[in-house]
């Protein structure tokens, strides 16, 4: 599970662990708040929508893309069914579709 933040981070959980299930902690750009957050449909990506759109491969923890075609926050974001693109949508009243 993963969750956004409006101090800028994103927070990866392993539900598994209920010692201690934080299992990674991610400063997301400049602090800007995390709006949305998803997977993949297979678990393999992670994406997440602040002052830019950033996606991670999941296993191993890889760097991030960094998508930044928007003029304001992004709002939104969804994988496609097949993970070959992704659609946001952003405050600058635009909807982006990027392919991989």
């Amino acid at each position: 599970m993963a969750s956004g933040s409006n101090d800028g981070t994103v927070r990866v959980w392993d539900l598994r662990r209920l010692d201690n299930p934080l299992n990674k902690l991610v400063q997301v750009g400049q602090g800007a708040p995390v709006l949305s957050v998803t997977y993949d449909r297979s678990g393999s990506y992670l994406a997440f929508a602040s002052d830019a759109i950033y996606v991670a491969a999941v296993k191993p923890w890889s760097e991030f893309v960094t998508l930044s075609d928007h003029s304001a926050a992004v709002t939104s974001i969804k994988f496609g069914p097949d993970a070959s693109f992704i659609a946001s949508a952003s405050m600058d009243r635009s909807l982006k579709v990027f392919s991989a």
